[in-house]
């Protein structure tokens, strides 16, 4: 990746290939008509993580 500075902590460390190339994948779009099938599993696993029944996960741009 040409042009780009790494901040390596702890390091410096070799990152392997596979890693880098997924790295440079275009994020997901938070407009896009598919994110809440990305995003709504992970918040019911977000609440199950802190032990929250009964509040709200949201994402906060």
């Amino acid at each position: 990746m040409a042009g780009y500075t790494h901040l390596f902590i702890p390091g410096p460390t070799n990152i392997p290939e596979e890693v880098r190339q997924a790295m440079n994948l275009p994020m997901e779009d938070m407009r896009a008509a598919s994110f809440p099938n990305l995003t709504l599993p992970l918040f019911e696993d977000i609440k199950r993580v802190f032990k929250n029944e009964t509040g709200r996960v949201f994402i906060f741009p």
